[in-house]
């Protein structure tokens, strides 16, 4: 439940105009908080595409606090968040990739072995 009712907020900020100052810098830190929390039980052990999710959502949330406030803590941690949700995403991109060549060699072999 905490996820469902937190997890958007944290998705809304962050998409904001960047060129508009929010000037809600506590609403943004709710946003941070909320995240944070969310990924306690989004674990990547346990729900990694969630896990995934949440971070992109947190690195944004990180990143738009940051520019707005210009601290480089900030940034450096969204840099960090990103890092880590680049990191889960490139282990699913060879998965598809080793499972897509998998299904070509399949069906090479079930179409040669129809012609013969």
């Amino acid at each position: 439940f905490f996820v469902i009712v937190h997890l958007p907020l944290g998705v809304r900020m962050d998409r904001q105009p960047h060129t508009q100052k929010i000037g809600h810098s506590p609403a943004l830190e709710a946003s941070v908080s909320a995240l944070k929390s969310a990924l306690e039980v989004r674990t990547r052990e346990h729900l990694p595409d969630a896990w995934t999710e949440s971070q992109v959502s947190l690195g944004a949330a990180l990143e738009t606090l940051g520019r707005f406030e210009a601290n480089i803590a900030r940034l450096e941690e969204a840099v960090a968040t990103y890092s880590a949700a680049v990191s889960a995403a490139a282990r699913h991109l060879v998965l598809l990739q080793l499972a897509t060549a998998g299904l070509r060699r399949s069906l090479d072999s079930l179409n040669a072995c129809r012609r013969a």
